[in-house]
């Protein structure tokens, strides 16, 4: 999958919630696609739901509310849902402007660079180990840290952070932050972002 298609999943899950727990549209929701989880935190973490995805299953993995009976309500009204799993041919069209839409699709491209090149840059469902779609940006993290703290690995770890934080707001701009650290071996992995990097305009 495409960041886009990522984004739009997401999308998608965040006009269920809105119409399910008949939530106002203007409320702080924040929801994060992580590999096989796409979490929604609404009013900055007060209600927090984290669904287990698959290709075609949706399970209700966690969820805490601000008292246990608001709790159980709100599980009984999201298990009354049809959630779509990444293979749903459904999705919520990105109503973004057009300057969002270059930026998400030149941090895909950029990202794409670094997938499966080396231990712990299997990233899922796309390119990214976190794609963030909260009220007023999109944040799009490739994080590799494999082996980073293990001794026994001194020698062969990766230390690599790739960050895009695309404001919604299209007239300002994608804020990019890249470092890596990681051991010689495992460098050409960020090498090949920064060339990538470079090609950004500015």
């Amino acid at each position: 999958m495409n960041c886009v298609e990522i984004l739009e999943k997401l999308a998608e899950y965040k006009t269920k919630l809105i119409g399910v727990l008949n939530i106002d549209p203007v409320t702080n929701i924040t929801l994060t696609s992580a590999y096989s989880f796409i979490i929604a935190d609404i009013n900055n973490n007060e209600t927090h739901i984290s669904f287990e995805v698959s290709a075609d299953i949706v399970t209700i993995y966690e969820l805490h509310c601000p008292d246990k009976t608001i709790e159980a309500e709100t599980k009984s009204k999201l298990g009354s849902v049809t959630w779509p799993g990444l293979e749903s041919t459904t999705s919520t069209r990105l109503l973004l402007a057009d300057n969002v839409i270059k930026n998400i699709q030149a941090a895909d491209s950029i990202a794409k660079v670094a997938v499966n090149c080396t231990v712990g840059d299997n990233y899922r469902p796309g390119s990214f180990s976190k794609v963030i779609y909260a009220n007023d940006r999109i944040e799009l993290q490739q994080i590799n840290y494999m082996n980073a703290k293990s001794l026994a690995h001194k020698n062969d770890y990766s230390l690599r952070s790739l960050v895009f934080r695309i404001p919604l707001d299209g007239n300002k701009k994608m804020i990019t932050e890249f470092s890596d650290r990681s051991s010689e071996n495992n460098r050409q992995c960020g090498d090949n972002i920064q060339a990538a990097l470079d090609w950004l305009p500015v």
